[in-house]
């Protein structure tokens, strides 16, 4: 029940505090898409904050549109621990482009990218233990 609820949670215009607490998935073994939390929309925001997600087949966090994720441990995903995906943040306005944003984060022992930031900042961030899928030579800490 906790893998639907907090695939869910990831719908377009939604903040998330964990306020200290974790999603946990059923391991990165199993195999499959799920994540922790994923979001569709390619215009609303996400902003997720202040807590763990660990042990999830795919991403520990997808979002296809603008997305601010401040102070979380991400560990044991399947893919990506965090990817951002997006663009402008929705209210920057046009002249002052405020784009994704990882801050404070920590993703570690993932496969193939611990933060992938497209159009995004990542700041003040730690990245550890990234391996490579099996018959694939490379790995990511950081895309940004």
């Amino acid at each position: 029940a906790l893998a639907k609820v907090a695939r869910a949670l990831g719908d377009a215009g939604v903040s998330i505090d964990l306020n200290g607490f974790a999603l946990i998935g059923p391991g990165a073994e199993v195999g499959g898409d799920a994540a922790g939390i994923r979001s569709f929309s390619a215009s609303a925001p996400l902003v997720v904050q202040g807590g763990r997600i660990t042990g999830w087949p795919s991403y520990g966090l997808y979002a296809n549109g603008p997305a601010q994720v401040t102070d979380l441990v991400v560990t044991d995903c399947g893919n990506a621990g965090l990817a951002l995906l997006g663009g402008p943040f929705p209210g920057s306005g046009a002249a002052s482009v405020q784009l994704s944003q990882v801050t404070r984060c920590v993703v570690t022992n993932t496969r193939e990218f611990g933060i992938q930031a497209i159009k995004g900042l990542v700041r003040d961030c730690v990245v550890t233990q990234i391996r490579p899928r099996s018959g694939f030579s490379i790995a990511i800490g950081i895309s940004a």
